[in-house]
């Protein structure tokens, strides 16, 4: 322990470059101070990050301390009590892949008695997110007297279920974070509970690495006759935001267009429950006929989790196939399942675009690789022989280990 006063002396006498100083968040008159952040020479991305702990007013009880980065976090307790009006010199190690990341934070021990208050807002939040998916559901099924007002109150509904949802996230990581630094010696049931289940979002607002392909066409099929096309693109005007676009011309009587996404982290060789939430914006309405089937109705939605990112092949008629159990059209498989079609009552003619949210009612089962990772897809098998187009908006995934 030393002084502020005589602190700051010795820093500005050996020359560290004196950094920001900001507030934590928990309690204003407790701050940071960074000195310096300086690279190893000899490894690159390895750091001696360089800071104070002040406090000008609280004395705190067995006091533990957090410095995390982009790649780590290192948990220290530097004293018994951290007395009030006192700063505290420390140096910690870490690895980063940018330097910025670095930073240090406070942790207060009495956080570790707050086990109830902090399950009660996990239920509360986990309620909030159930009550709110039927509040979506309801609000797509109702008739409201313009097409726009159902656009609006759609997608009002989904923000807010969308963040709901990220707010339970942040409670549950905040959650296991607590109980693993204060109870790491404990098989906690919360923390084992937390740690098989894992929820994820994507709202394609920026490429997020998914991967989109084609199948069920032949391999020497002409592309301006197909008219594949995908990216991301501006959502429709009405709708706002960002989505993934993908279009194709179901020449070959059974067009599959799909999207993939790998999930990492998971624990190896683990058998999930996986459950998705899709919502698209389509301009197909509800009833309609076309070549082959209906370009609503025909047109089915599926998705599917498997170990392995599914591979193109050609089979022996010369089509490229993708080598997952999906079966064909309105069929599930093994490995996809349908969930619905891109039909909607909500649009009557085809130059405008509504919101559609389709789930998975039961849990698709997947076993993960050996490197803790499982591939997440979506995609729609056509009958309609004509051209489909689609903006995929948000895609949730809820994973949970039933090993």
């Amino acid at each position: 322990m030393i002084s502020r006063k005589l602190l700051f002396l010795v820093v500005i006498g050996i020359g560290l470059v004196v950094g920001v100083s900001y507030i934590n968040a928990q309690l204003p008159n407790f701050y940071i101070q960074e000195l310096e952040i300086i690279e190893d020479p000899n490894r690159p991305g390895y750091y001696t990050y360089i800071f104070n702990f002040c406090d000008n007013a609280l004395t705190v009880e067995d006091p533990r301390f957090m410095v995390v980065s982009d790649l780590e976090k290192k948990t220290m307790q530097l004293t018994g009590i951290f007395h009030s009006d006192e700063c505290y010199g420390a140096v910690e190690k870490i690895r980063a892949n940018d330097p910025d990341s670095i930073r240090a934070e406070l942790i207060f021990y009495e956080d570790s008695n707050q086990v109830d208050k902090f399950e009660e807002k996990i239920a509360k939040m986990t309620a909030k997110v159930d009550r709110l998916r039927q509040e979506l559901k309801i609000t797509m099924e109702t008739i409201y007297p313009h097409h726009q007002d159902h656009i609006d109150a759609t997608k009002l509904k989904s923000d807010e279920l969308w963040k709901a949802r990220k707010q339970l996230q942040h409670l549950n990581a905040q959650y296991y974070e607590m109980m693993s630094i204060f109870h790491p010696e404990q098989e906690n049931k919360e923390v084992a509970f937390y740690l098989k289940n894992f929820g994820y979002e994507f709202d394609f607002e920026e490429e997020d690495s998914w991967i989109v392909d084609y199948a069920d066409l032949p391999v020497d099929f002409a592309p301006s006759i197909y008219d594949l096309e995908y990216g991301i693109r501006e959502l429709p005007e009405n709708i706002g935001g960002k989505g993934m676009y993908i279009q194709g011309h179901n020449r070959s009587d059974d067009l599959f267009m799909f999207l993939s996404k790998e999930i990492t982290d998971l624990r190896p060789n683990t058998r999930y429950n996986v459950l998705v939430d899709v919502t698209f914006a389509t301009n197909i309405p509800a009833g309609m006929m076309g070549i082959g089937g209906s370009p609503g109705e025909s047109v089915y939605v599926k998705v599917g989790a498997l170990n392995n990112l599914p591979n193109i092949v050609v089979d022996d008629q010369g089509y490229l196939r993708v080598d997952l159990e999906k079966a064909n059209r309105f069929r599930s498989g093994n490995e996809m399942i349908v969930v619905g079609n891109i039909a909607s009552e909500f649009v009557s003619g085809f130059g405008e675009f509504a919101l559609k949210t389709l789930s998975t009612t039961e849990p698709i089962e997947v076993r993960s690789n050996e490197n803790g990772s499982v591939w997440v897809l979506i995609g729609t098998d056509s009958g309609f022989e004509g051209l489909t187009q689609l903006y995929y908006d948000k895609v949730t995934v809820d994973l949970t280990d039933i090993s």
